[in-house]
């Protein structure tokens, strides 16, 4: 299986073996909560990671895919006090006062 690696982070050095793992075990249980929970929820990394797609119907994906990062979401790091496109994203910028300008700073970084 081929996994992404948070190159950057304080998660970046916890990935390995033992990591990959416990994805595959949470690949093959997943299909039992759904329909257990009003919500579960998935960044984009997770959705490709443990195949979501092939867990749910392609109109069920369509109907709550919230798109790409970037497009409806961001990333907010309160610790470091910076925003991004995503938590992968190397381009990142200090927060400001206010949510939309920071939006639009990252749309325009697409």
């Amino acid at each position: 299986l081929k996994y992404k690696v948070k190159n950057d982070g304080v998660n970046a050095t916890y990935f390995n073996d033992e990591i990959k793992a416990q994805m595959d075990i949470t690949k093959e249980i997943l299909p039992s909560f759904f329909g257990k929970f009003k919500r579960i929820s998935f960044d984009n990394l997770a959705i490709e990671q443990l195949n979501i797609l092939e867990q749910i119907s392609k109109e069920d994906f369509d109907a709550m895919y919230m798109g790409d990062d970037g497009e409806s979401t961001m990333y907010i790091d309160l610790v470091s006090k910076e925003f991004a496109k995503s938590s992968t994203s190397l381009e990142r910028y200090p927060i400001q006062n206010e949510i939309i300008p920071m939006f639009k700073k990252i749309q325009v970084t697409k």
